[in-house]
C-alpha cells in the first residue's frame, strides 16, 4: 500500500499501528505476527474520508495529510487543503480545529503544559506562588509558528 502521507501511532490493540491516507482514503495497519512468526503490516480498516470531511470541489484533487495523533485516545489530525481537523477513529466523529495558516506542518497535541516562572494572566501572578502557571494555547500556536518559521529560514 503506498500512502503519500501518515504517522506511526498506537493501533486499536495497544501495538505498533500507522494512519495514512491515499485518495481521500484513510487506512489504519497494525504490526501483527503472521504465519511462522514473521511480523508484518495488516490492515485493520479503511475510513472514507471525502463525505466526513465536506471538502469543497474545487479542492478535490488535494489529498488530506495525517498530521499527528493524540496518544492515549483514538483521535487523529488530518490536514486538508484549508483546515485541520481532529477525527474520533472509533465513532467518526469530526472537528474542526483550525483554519490552516500556516505553511506544511504537523500538529502536536498536548493535554497540559508547565513552564516554570512564567505567567501570563493577573490571576496566575497573584497565584503564582501556589500554582503552577500556564501559558494560554494561542501563544503556544504562535510560538510554533514563530519556531517553524525560523527552522524553515535556517534550512533555505
Amino acid at each position: 500500500m503506498n500512502v503519500k502521507t501518515g504517522t506511526v501511532m498506537v493501533a486499536e490493540d495497544s501495538g505498533l499501528g500507522f494512519a495514512g491516507v491515499k485518495d481521500y482514503n484513510l487506512f489504519l495497519w497494525s504490526w501483527k505476527a503472521k504465519d511462522q512468526g514473521i511480523a508484518g503490516w495488516a490492515q485493520l480498516k479503511v475510513i472514507q474520508l471525502m463525505t466526513l470531511l465536506l471538502v469543497p470541489k474545487r479542492y478535490i484533487k488535494v489529498s488530506p495529510r495525517v498530521t499527528g495523533f493524540v496518544e492515549g485516545t483514538d483521535t487523529i489530525f488530518i490536514r486538508t487543503y484549508d483546515s485541520i481537523f481532529t477525527l474520533k477513529i472509533k465513532s467518526g466523529q469530526v472537528r474542526k480545529v483550525a483554519r490552516r495558516w500556516w505553511d506544511d506542518g504537523f500538529s502536536v497535541p498536548y493535554m497540559s503544559f508547565y513552564a516554570p516562572g512564567i505567567s501570563f494572566t493577573k490571576l496566575d501572578i497573584a497565584a503564582s506562588n501556589m500554582a503552577t502557571p500556564t501559558i494560554p494555547a494561542t501563544l503556544l500556536l504562535v510560538l510554533a509558528f514563530a519556531l517553524q518559521s525560523f527552522v524553515k529560514a535556517k534550512a533555505e
